[in-house]
């Protein structure tokens, strides 16, 4: 029985407990707090700490031991947090990373705002502590006037921010939160990474091995100083979800998967093949989606490489559709083969577990593969992937959509097709809805994120254009993106919506 004195007995130096700190255990002047329950609550979690955080007459810290990681997934007791969104009941920041993660569908997703398990213990630090740690990690330092205001320089000792705030607490993940008396209208926030401010804590994901922050999950920064970068030059989930080709395009900047700190701007582009400047001011040509930047001397360079593309691709496709086998279907009923080859009850015919077929022919002595969609004979191995809602196969450098009946004997490559669950865009000019495979539309403009279209209907794989009415189709469920033409709004003529969507 604990008695209720306002002395410290030496009689009681641990006290173990369940639910009692959560209940209203009445002792200010605990200095030593070692957590051994998790919990899922963070008012249970706050409610714990707290006991430990109260002020009491001859106390000056409180030390908190946690062994069970609910620093992890709350952060210190001290940090800011939106009790607003808490109250409404709104999703929480993390749950919505986290479904962009598994959204993305990427081996490379994973989530930042967790610390490390072998990260040293933490502890409420104080300011030289706090300093060592950003000089330590970002290369970055808390500096202080004569006024006693802190500021944060760089490495190089040039001031990032000016000596105008009375607070400025560092997050792990190289976030600063700077105190400001007037509040109205500022933002508090700053990511060390790239600089750029936060009304809200931000938190920081991975995702397709590109490092973002973001304060509401919607729109996405890119963790990369970089004068390309700006509150502006955002992107969104959908857009990751949608990226073909070697690198993460958006808003005329490029990031290569294989140099994910590294933003390039798109300056001119010709057929498929586009030119892209460094910070430097130095040119690159990417020859197509498909392929890599090659460092270039000049923008003149950019018609020698789209020429190039060019001649590549007719030859590829002639030495395609001149391969007799291209042209060869596995005989059925109600189908006219271009070169029929009869099939023999001999045939050994297995189904993969695919779906394809395994024909193993008696008659001529060979064997391939068939495709039981469009019954053509492939001699290598081909490969079925979904994309979006896209059901394709690919055999060596060539994909073919078995779903959409246009597009069954159109030899694609793989970044000429983007697809989600609603809509498939085909080499960037033509967009077909799930609901509507035979309807083709001619793509006149689109947001970067493929939710928002003005389109021409046009005939079945053909550039004839049924009418020269401009229909816009989104699939937008948000806000903030905007149509534009020439910098203003552009007000569309006939408007044509998803019936799981609205309006911009």
């Amino acid at each position: 029985m604990l008695s209720k004195s306002g002395n410290t007995s030496d009689e009681i130096e641990v006290l173990v407990s369940v639910d009692l700190f959560s209940e209203g255990f009445d002792c200010p002047d605990v200095e030593f707090i070692q957590l051994a329950r998790p919990t899922l609550s963070l008012a249970k979690y706050m409610q714990m700490v707290g006991r430990g955080l109260r002020v009491a007459k001859g106390k000056e810290y409180c030390v908190i031991l946690d062994n069970v990681g609910l620093y992890k997934r709350f952060g210190l007791p001290s940090v800011d947090r939106d009790w607003q969104s808490m109250f409404e009941g709104r999703t929480s920041l993390e749950d919505i990373l986290q479904e962009a993660c598994l959204q993305v569908n990427s081996h490379n997703c994973r989530m930042d705002v967790l610390m490390d398990g072998d990260e040293e213990m933490m502890k409420i630090i104080k300011h030289k502590r706090q300093q060592q740690m950003i000089m330590d990690t970002y290369g970055y330092q808390i500096v202080e006037d004569e006024k006693g205001l802190k500021g944060i320089k760089d490495k190089d000792g040039k001031m990032i921010l000016e000596c105008q705030y009375k607070k400025i607490d560092v997050t792990n993940d190289g976030f600063a939160y700077c105190y400001i008396r007037k509040k109205v209208g500022r933002k508090e926030w700053i990511d060390l990474r790239n600089r750029l401010w936060f009304a809200n804590k931000p938190q920081s994901v991975k995702l397709m091995g590109i490092d973002f922050s973001t304060e509401d999950g919607k729109k996405l920064y890119p963790r990369i100083l970089s004068k390309y970068i700006d509150e502006k030059t955002y992107l969104t989930v959908k857009t990751l979800e949608l990226q073909v080709g070697t690198g993460l395009s958006w808003k005329h900047r490029l990031i290569p998967w294989h140099e994910p700190n590294k933003v390039y701007l798109y300056k001119e582009g010709e057929g498929n093949t586009r030119l892209y400047i460094d910070e430097d001011e130095q040119y690159y040509v990417q020859k197509n989606i498909g392929s890599q930047l090659e460092k270039v001397d000049s923008r003149e360079a950019l018609a020698e490489f789209a020429q190039r593309d060019k001649e590549e691709r007719k030859e590829s496709l002639e030495k395609l559709k001149n391969s007799y086998k291209h042209y060869e279907y596995y005989p059925v009923d109600n189908l006219y083969p271009i070169k029929k080859h009869l099939g023999t009850a001999k045939d050994k015919i297995t189904i993969e577990k695919d779906g394809i077929w395994h024909v193993e022919d008696a008659q001529v002595n060979e064997s391939y593969w068939v495709d039981p969609v469009t019954y053509r004979k492939h001699y290598t191995r081909p490969v079925l992937f979904k994309r979006g809602y896209l059901n394709i196969l690919r055999e060596d450098d060539w994909c073919y959509v078995r779903n959409i009946p246009g597009l069954r004997n159109r030899p694609l490559r793989q970044w000429e097709i983007v697809a989600d669950d609603n809509l498939c865009v085909i080499k960037n000019t033509y967009l077909i809805e799930k609901s509507e495979p035979d309807q083709w539309y001619k793509i006149c403009r689109r947001t970067d994120d493929f939710t928002y279209f003005s389109v021409l209907a046009c005939y079945y794989e053909s550039e004839l254009i049924k009418d020269d009415t401009e229909i816009q189709i989104t699939q937008f469920d948000g806000e903030g993106l905007k149509m534009t033409q020439e910098g203003f709004t552009y007000t569309p003529l006939v408007i044509k919506t998803h019936k799981r969507s609205r309006w911009l």
